[in-house]
């Protein structure tokens, strides 16, 4: 019972009813503001996954040369390997040695430091998988791949792990199986690469038609014009017993006749690529390129494969003929072969594929 006097003040049954009052509203509040919190998160790392998708997408046509030469289930972004990703199935939160050193190539392609784009929108380090190296088809080619993916599961509380939230991933085939409430990015190195072969194939023969309508174009200039001499180059110095086969006016040297520095596969000191055993095509040497590229009125950027390296040329005795290695057999007056020392002559225009895989347009002459 209240005081006739007028005191301030609560009563003991308003006190506790008030703070019943609050600790029911609390109760039905911080359901919503977990499921609030998880929301946010949840839409924090599907933009996480944009971005690490858009990032390895570009990372790997950059340097799929040396991503698809390396044959283990491991993708390089440089060289000496020190930023690779490995599949890692169980990622401890706040783990250092969780975050792959991928990141620190990756981080260039997605504009953040690689501590933060290594993370899930819970703040913890992705699972990463990565496949063996796989084989499709373009063409005549055989084109090698990885599969590589990024996963996060919805958090439960703890580390991920692939075991406990249901994730599995096949090596062999690259098939990702996922639980719900999980979130992936999965780049495919397939398309990718049928796209950087479809491009260098564009190349390589826009590089031989305009060397065809060159070899016409001497061919029909010339007034003593033979058909045993080959209008695709001049000789040089490392054919000159055969120099009478060749059009002296060409400011192009021929190339393949075995006593060259060939066409050797791309290689780089402590990398996979210097690991696949591909002998010297027998063809023109990249550091000759320029002349080729200004003779047929051409930029050098056009003497490019989509992979970031030269496009070769094989018109000499021999192109392209070096066993199992190359492609096809060159038609030329001065052939070792001679079946092959009357014309249609021809010459070829080469461009490296990942994993030693040599592609080849050939260019006849037409007289």
């Amino acid at each position: 019972m209240r005081s006739n006097e007028g005191e301030a003040g609560f009563s003991l049954i308003e006190i506790l009813v008030a703070i019943a009052v609050i600790v029911i509203v609390t109760a039905a509040i911080l359901p919503s503001i977990d499921e609030y919190i998880s929301f946010a998160q949840g839409l924090e790392t599907q933009a996480a996954i944009s971005r690490v998708r858009k990032a390895m997408t570009q990372a790997y046509k950059d340097n799929a040369m040396l991503i698809d030469t390396y044959t283990g289930a491991s993708i390089w972004l440089n060289a000496n390997g020190s930023e690779q990703f490995t599949t890692n199935n169980a990622v401890p939160i706040n783990d250092p040695s969780a975050m792959e050193t991928g990141y620190l190539g990756l981080a260039k392609y997605a504009g953040q430091a690689a501590n933060k784009i290594a993370i899930d929108g819970y703040g913890r380090p992705w699972m990463v998988y990565v496949s063996n190296l796989l084989y499709g088809q373009y063409q005549s080619w055989t084109i090698p791949y990885h599969i590589i993916a990024f996963v996060s599961v919805k958090d439960s509380g703890g580390p991920q792990s692939a075991e406990a939230n249901g994730v599995s991933f096949n090596p062999n085939t690259g098939q990702l199986t996922l639980p719900p409430h999980a979130y992936a990015a999965v780049i495919n190195g397939l398309p990718i690469e049928e796209k950087l072969y479809r491009q260098t194939l564009t190349s390589l023969q826009a590089v031989a038609q305009a060397y065809g309508t060159y070899f016409t174009t001497s061919y029909l200039a010339n007034q003593q014009r033979s058909l045993g001499l080959d209008y695709f180059a001049s000789s040089d110095s490392n054919d000159q017993l055969n120099a009478g086969d060749w059009n002296s006016a060409s400011s192009i040297g021929n190339s393949g006749n075995g006593n060259g520095p060939g066409f050797p596969y791309p290689g780089v000191t402590g990398s996979p690529l210097t690991n696949n055993n591909v002998g010297a095509c027998d063809v023109q040497p990249a550091e000759n390129l320029a002349g080729f590229a200004n003779a047929l009125g051409l930029s050098t950027e056009s003497l490019t494969s989509a992979w970031g390296y030269p496009i070769g040329i094989g018109n000499g005795p021999n192109a392209n003929s070096a066993a199992n290695t190359c492609y096809g057999n060159n038609r030329d007056p001065s052939s070792s072969n001679g079946g092959l020392q009357t014309p249609p002559f021809t010459a070829f225009i080469d461009a490296w594929a990942p994993g030693g895989v040599l592609m080849a347009v050939p260019v006849v002459g037409d007289y």
